[in-house]
């Protein structure tokens, strides 16, 4: 009989905290707050854990503090109150520079005010939603804060807004292009949006083509939508909220040991749907297999074309650096460095040190 042990540190993100500043990299931004705690395990389960601690640490540099418990948990809350408060604020400066265009009577700014009521889930007025848009400034928008789904969320709240007519005018297309310059999102992306909100594929005429070269059709939205349980019609504000409740249900923190891999491959899918809409990717599987595996395949194979030489090896009297911490994109845990998919939603990873 072969007995199959072993024992480590398993880091498990609770979340971010508010903006804090960084006496050792002195910068300004969100720390990670995560649960260490040594385990040991028998044929890859957990039988026995100890030594459980709360660490915060600096997003970017490894400086890091010990706290208890309860201040562990005091900072990811607050930190939540205070990011979905700066999401909303954000929200309304985008929603406002494109519905200002039609003035406060228009179809886009009427629109603007029911995104922002759905978005809050009604925890503010009709009125308090009217003196938030007014008084938003695009200027205070900063996108170093919000990372690339949120400022992808940003953008199309405000097409939506834009095409609140049924149109999309002129100065509308400018403002949302100054608005993806800003958001720092590719043009490219900006268009591939409006050419899935108005019906078509390349609002250029170009012929816009997802990746492998096959085009993207109004089935890769309906197969998505069917994904998330959204109509084909869903606001952005529906999609995240979508999103949130199906990542609650079919998490594989949440499963049983012997339905984890199925939840992986369920998630897989849910994150590729939720990153279709939002305009990240350009194409929707049409499995799970595919979900998990097709980004990896078209990683694979860039970097089989243009392969990238190993870096110089550090001076000799210099101390070695700890590497900053590989997280997933979707549910922020930690991964290993040489990861190609994350264990926990399965989320394929962009190999570490890939401009």
């Amino acid at each position: 009989m072969v007995l199959i042990y072993g024992w480590g540190t398993k880091a498990t993100p609770l979340g971010y905290t508010d903006i804090r500043h960084c006496d050792r990299c002195n910068t300004d931004s969100p720390w990670i707050v995560y649960q260490a705690k040594k385990q040991f395990k028998l044929y890859w389960i957990p039988v026995a854990q100890w030594n459980k601690r709360y660490v915060v640490e600096c997003s970017v540099c490894p400086n890091a503090i010990h706290v208890s418990q309860q201040e562990a948990q005091r900072l990811v809350a607050e930190g939540e109150k205070t990011g979905e408060d700066r999401l909303i604020k954000a929200l309304a400066a985008v929603l406002k520079s494109t519905a200002k265009i039609g003035g406060l009577q228009s179809k886009e700014w009427e629109t603007a005010v029911e995104m922002l009521l759905a978005w809050t889930d009604g925890e503010l007025s009709r009125d308090q939603v009217h003196r938030l848009l007014q008084d938003a400034r695009i200027t205070d928008v900063q996108p170093n804060l919000f990372d690339e789904r949120q400022r992808l969320l940003l953008l199309g709240a405000a097409l939506e807004v834009a095409i609140g007519d049924g149109a999309l005018a002129p100065a509308e297309i400018e403002a949302l292009e100054r608005l993806a310059a800003q958001l720092q999102v590719p043009l490219e992306v900006l268009h591939l949006l409006i050419g899935r909100a108005t019906g078509q594929d390349d609002p250029s005429g170009g012929g816009r083509t997802g990746q492998g070269g096959r085009a993207t059709t109004t089935s890769d939205r309906q197969r998505a939508c069917d994904v998330l349980g959204v109509p084909t019609d869903a606001h952005l504000a529906d999609i995240r909220s979508a999103y949130k409740d199906q990542m609650r249900q079919h998490h594989p923190d949440l499963a049983a040991p012997a339905d984890r891999e199925e939840a992986t491959r369920k998630t897989a899918l849910i994150n590729a749907a939720y990153d279709f809409l939002l305009g990240k990717a350009d194409t929707m599987p049409s499995t799970e297999a595919n979900a998990a595996g097709g980004s990896a395949r078209t990683r694979s194979s860039q970097q089989h074309q243009s392969p990238r030489p190993d870096p110089p090896p550090p001076p000799r009297d210099d101390p070695p650096k700890r590497p900053r911490p590989t997280l997933c994109s979707a549910c922020q845990r930690r991964v290993t460095a040489d990861a190609k998919f994350c264990g926990f939603c399965g989320t394929a990873l962009e190999p570490r040190g890939k401009a």
